[in-house]
């Protein structure tokens, strides 16, 4: 039996007990105060990124036994099911503090045993702009014992240098793409956050403006898994229950036919499946847009999306910074709903405005720059 549902038979045998019983039963048990293993955290850098100068930082909520600690590096990269890609395998596996360096990953443990540091030293080089997880392996524990018996993941990502305003040669196509996003690290577990973002771009500075609109999976004769991303099954949110916000990013050229784009931060308030009211500080999209000659063949873009902090739900739950991967790909013309508010537009929320919706565009809308 768990821990977890051993305390609650215990709950519930305390409830059930007559009076005077539960003090003979602290004696047998000796009553102790559950203890339990150690929680890890991601600290996230200033700004909500990385590059290739920052370490990442891991922190425990006491010390642990430095043996316990095995963690895994890969891409973030999954299959429908939610289970890694087996063609993506590991950039550093079955790292500990006896192993370390690991590659080119430096590997230390502070003395107090709460904070570790994982130097880069090129060890990311290959996969600069791409969504990255660590995976605490489950056994981890504190210096008593008390074992976390389940794997620990967290995402995040190493960043090219941040945009100049240079120029950039960037076909966006009809400039629309899915987002799909867990929620996990929230604290909304199994929930997805989705979005059609419309982007528009000005290849004179790369300056790239951003309509969002919140999107669901089509129903109907086709089930689709919960981590979908593709445009296909996807369909914009326009009547009451819809929010639709706006943001600036940039453009930066990696190599032929990759742009690394990244949002300036900003903040978020919206309500998601009409019942979760969600408000994210200093929310930023970041993240590798690639395109292809063949014209049958989507852009993908994948990436990250980061927050300092939050709340979720009435009454508030404080949301920690967290960054948590996403990935989608282009529209075709024909997957596009006419109503789909797009940068383009001159008056893009018409159709939301008039379903009652929250579209927070400004008005009028200033799309010169973008669209001439």
């Amino acid at each position: 039996m768990s821990t977890r549902n051993s305390l609650f038979a215990l709950a519930l045998a305390a409830l059930a007990a007559p009076a005077g019983s539960i003090a003979f039963g602290c004696l047998l048990t000796a009553c102790e105060t559950y203890d339990p293993p150690p929680e890890v955290r991601i600290v996230q850098p200033t700004g909500g990124t990385w590059n290739a100068f920052v370490p990442i930082e891991l922190t425990f909520s006491e010390p642990i036994a430095r043996d316990s600690l095995v963690f895994d590096i890969r891409p973030a990269k999954y299959d429908i099911e939610g289970n890694f890609l087996a063609d993506r395998p590991s950039i550093v596996s079955d790292c500990s503090l006896a192993k370390s360096p690991c590659g080119a990953l430096g590997v230390v443990l502070d003395e107090a045993g709460t904070r570790l540091t994982l130097s880069q030293n090129e060890a990311f080089a290959d996969f600069i702009g791409e969504p990255l997880v660590v995976v605490v392996h489950g056994g981890l524990s504190d210096v008593k014992g008390r074992l976390r018996d389940v794997p620990t993941t967290f995402d995040f990502q190493i960043n090219p240098p941040e945009c100049d305003g240079s120029p950039v040669d960037l076909d966006l196509g009809l400039g629309a793409f899915s987002l799909a996003a867990s929620l996990d690290q929230i604290g909304l577990n199994g929930i997805y956050l989705r979005m059609v973002i419309d982007m528009a771009v000005d290849n004179a500075d790369g300056k790239i403006k951003v309509i969002g609109t919140f999107a669901r999976l089509k129903q109907g004769d086709v089930t689709y898994p919960a981590n979908y991303s593709q445009p296909d099954g996807y369909v914009a949110e326009l009547g009451e229950t819809s929010w639709v916000v706006t943001f600036d990013a940039c453009a930066l050229k990696l190599g032929e036919g990759q742009y690394f784009l990244q949002s300036d931060p900003f903040d978020v308030s919206i309500t998601l499946l009409n019942v979760i009211p969600i408000t994210l500080t200093d929310f930023r999209v970041q993240g590798t847009l690639r395109t292809f000659a063949d014209p049958n063949q989507r852009a993908t873009v994948s990436g990250t999306l980061s927050t300092s902090g939050g709340a979720f739900g009435d009454p508030p739950t404080t949301v920690n910074p967290i960054t948590t991967a996403w990935d989608g790909a282009a529209f075709i013309a024909s997957e596009i709903d006419p109503g789909l508010p797009q940068v383009c537009k001159d008056a893009p929320c018409t159709v939301v405005d008039a379903a009652g919706g929250d579209c927070q565009v400004p008005k009028p809308w200033d799309n010169d720059k973008y669209c001439e």
